[in-house]
């Protein structure tokens, strides 16, 4: 969806254009200037255009409509910069920042005051219109590091399902290989059932998902643990009556086949499979249902397991634990499974499952440091604190330090109250997101000062969220203590009382005292398509869902003051990551 946009005059002020016009204001978007008069950027909600234009007209109030034919044309993005006029940039340029923030901060779930169903509609609005505005540069885009893998996903999604606006075929072919192998394997299958629910199965889809698949030298393993998703995967990608064809051949002994059945398995399969083409036939059965003549070490040992399940201790743990509960609920019991497998759990699932061995009895050995920070402070939220997690954060936030150049005589205000505490969803992922950045933004600068507002401190490093959000009163003291440049690590929802952290900013304009200032959310929201601003125009604001995408918030700053450069930067960052692909 390419949306409406108008640029209101602003001589009859903000709340009456944004009330009685139903118009929604893009935060992200300064004032423009234009023959002495003042516009602000809005967007118009779906099926109001003539309602909104008739009103501006009846009250006199000036607006003008950018040219959206201008942004879509078919040329580079560097050439459109060149040609746009302000108020095409200015919408070409808040649809860009807020996709960055999205692909980089939104998880699929609600935050403390949005729905899970209106972000996941403004992220497909801003992936579609993204797309749409340069094919090309939205999928160098999500090469950026810092891109979350649900994004990545997504651009995989629609991509694939718009293969006729492809104009650089080879390249992007190589963006798409680079983004599923930057996928893990349980979010590559999930995808998979994507395709099916949108119908995804042309050309592009199908080469793009076969080839990968069969040639895989972990397809083995995965048959095992993700059978069912992988089955569904095959049966849609070569259509169901093909998979049923296949699956009768397959169940046949190889000495057995006719000379059509060979060759309907050379044209279906035999084509795509690089190696081991009896290997991965027999898997490709095995998926489909055949589990007859097995003759691989993991496929027997699940097909075994079925009547004893002690033949089944080389298959991963959530495998052999579905095949107890479903055959052997009397017989063995959770501990017995998860002993014989506590040594092959991912690191995923040996952090997670720390209180389940507790109740089992059996103990799962843990390393801290191999987990990212927001990790690590989840689970001290979950599980307490203690000196390994510590150490283990220490070590992270030198690391993420070093990459860093940030000025001396910094300021950080920490916003801890209620409101950080997150959704149902994922409780307390805003208030670990902001410590772990308090932690790289303290190792990171000489002499840093940090004010923390709101909160209930459990030691010197866990805050948990509480109480209400007074963020001005802490930026004052960063400000007496001589902090020239201050980060605000919020989720912009400040209360106590509203609108007073800008207050303060401009009085401090006027006597020429203002620091610089950086806001970094742990959240998006749908009302400014991203990160909320405590002050628009005069804080740059940016979501961060980790610390890795700390790179991709100074990207959005340098796109936003010169995009020329910013482009010519993602141009050499994509070539240098798809040549390690």
């Amino acid at each position: 969806m390419r949306g409406e946009f108008l640029f209101v005059e602003q001589r009859f002020g903000f709340e009456v254009a944004r009330g009685e016009l139903l118009l929604r204001p893009v935060a992200k978007v300064p004032p423009i200037y234009l023959q002495g008069k003042v516009y602000a950027l809005y967007e118009v909600p779906e099926g109001a255009w003539g309602q909104a234009v008739e009103r501006l007209e009846r009250g006199g109030v000036e607006y003008r409509r950018p040219r959206l034919e201008d942004l879509f044309e078919r040329r580079p993005l560097v050439e459109k910069f060149a040609r746009f006029r302000p108020l095409e940039r200015a919408v070409a340029m808040a649809k860009i920042s807020a996709f960055l923030e999205f692909a980089s901060t939104f998880t699929g779930s609600g935050t403390f005051y949005h729905s899970q169903q209106a972000l996941c509609r403004l992220e497909e609005r801003l992936h579609s219109f993204v797309c749409q505005l340069d094919r090309r540069m939205y999928y160098l885009l999500l090469l950026l590091d810092g891109v979350s893998d649900r994004a990545r996903g997504m651009g995989i999604l629609q991509l694939l399902s718009t293969g006729k606006e492809v104009v650089e075929p080879e390249e992007e072919k190589q963006v798409l290989g680079a983004l599923r192998a930057s996928l893990p394997p349980q979010r590559l299958f999930k995808l998979y059932l994507e395709f099916i629910k949108l119908r995804i199965n042309n050309r592009r889809a199908r080469s793009w998902i076969l080839p990968f698949l069969l040639n895989s030298p972990q397809l083995e393993l995965w048959a095992v643990k993700y059978r069912k998703k992988l089955r569904k995967a095959l049966q849609h990608t070569l259509g169901k009556r093909r998979a049923s064809i296949l699956r009768s051949i397959l169940a046949k002994p190889a000495k057995e086949r006719s000379e059509k059945e060979n060759k309907i398995l050379q044209q279906w399969l035999g084509k795509f499979i690089q190696n081991s083409p009896q290997r991965t036939l027999e898997i490709v059965g095995f998926l489909l249902g055949v589990e007859n003549g097995l003759t691989l070490t993991l496929l027997k040992s699940y097909h075994e397991a079925k009547k004893n399940l002690k033949r089944g201790q080389l298959l991963p743990y959530e495998t052999l634990e579905g095949l107890r509960s479903t055959y052997h609920a009397k017989r063995f019991s959770r501990q017995e499974v998860l002993e014989w497998t506590k040594n092959r759990l991912t690191k995923g699932q040996k952090l997670a499952m720390q209180r389940t061995g507790e109740k089992e009895g059996v103990e799962i050995q843990v390393n801290f440091y191999d987990y990212d920070p927001v990790r690590l402070y989840l689970y001290a939220f979950e599980r307490g604190w203690n000196g390994e997690i510590e150490r283990a954060l220490q070590q992270k936030a030198r690391q993420f330090a070093a990459q860093l150049d940030l000025p001396p005589n910094l300021g950080i205000l920490l916003d801890a109250s209620q409101s950080m505490a997150g959704s149902q969803q994922q409780p307390l992922r805003p208030m670990a997101i902001a410590l772990a950045l308090r932690d790289i933004l303290l190792a990171s600068s000489k002499n840093a000062a940090l004010i923390t507002c709101g909160g209930l401190p459990e030691n010197p490093y866990l805050i948990r969220p509480q109480g209400a959000t007074n963020l001005a009163a802490g930026f004052l003291q960063l400000v007496k203590k001589g902090a020239q440049s201050i980060i605000i690590l919020s989720d912009g929802y400040e209360n106590q009382p509203a609108g007073r952290l800008e207050e303060v900013l401009r009085a401090l304009e006027k006597l020429g005292q203002a620091p610089k200032v950086l806001q970094l959310s742990p959240t998006v929201g749908t009302e400014n398509e991203g990160g909320r601003n405590l002050a628009p125009g005069r804080i740059f604001a940016t979501s961060l869902f980790r610390p890795e995408s700390l790179p991709l918030a100074m990207f959005r700053i340098t796109l936003e003051n010169e995009p020329e450069r910013a482009l010519q930067w993602l141009e050499q960052q994509a070539r240098s990551r798809l040549l390690k692909a």
